[in-house]
């Protein structure tokens, strides 16, 4: 393949993981500030009718795991049981009419994502108590370059992987700077 095909899609790679990692900051503020408004609505007598707030569920109809997902990320710091991600899916209008217990599949959900590495149990004396977001990107900073190689079976020269490790170090270097 041509070279210059290559370092465009390893440059496009890059600059996809810094936009999702500012669309991520740019969802928590979304929520932080939705928190915000609908505290200050519950205790203010009139609220203007002409105010809409989206919270980006009715322009965008989700799926289950991407619900989950979403509550996840918005909140990264935060310890998510599956009761409290009940609520917030009732809250946000989700039916659970078609299941008897409302929990077991968010349960599997979340057992799913942290399979997928995409959350992590959180655990007190040996049991679950809650679930956290882990990054995409700290996902693959935290991976070896040649790990990922393996696990997608591809065969590459040591060329490639030096492109690899020094995509993922520019990242490394641009988080930093934006922190």
């Amino acid at each position: 393949m041509d070279q210059s095909i290559k370092d465009a899609h390893a440059t496009a790679k890059i600059k996809l993981q810094i936009l999702q990692d500012q669309r991520n900051k740019i969802d928590r503020e979304i929520a932080e500030w939705k928190r915000v408004y609908d505290s200050l609505s519950a205790v203010m007598e009139d609220v203007p009718d002409d105010v809409v707030i989206d919270a980006g569920a009715e322009a965008f109809p989700l799926k289950f795991t991407d619900a989950i997902r979403v509550m996840l990320s918005v909140n990264p710091d935060a310890t998510m049981t599956a009761p409290m991600i009940r609520d917030i899916l009732t809250r946000q209008g989700f039916d659970f009419s078609a299941y008897k217990q409302e929990l077991v599949p968010i349960h599997n959900t979340l057992k799913r994502l942290v399979d997928q590495g995409e959350a992590t149990p959180v655990t007190e004396n040996g049991s679950t108590v809650g679930y956290k977001w882990i990054d995409p990107i700290e996902r693959v900073l935290s991976q070896d370059p040649a790990e990922i190689v393996v696990r997608r079976k591809r065969k590459q020269d040591a060329d490639a992987l030096t492109k690899i490790s020094a995509a993922i170090n520019r990242i490394r270097e641009a988080r930093k700077e934006g922190k």
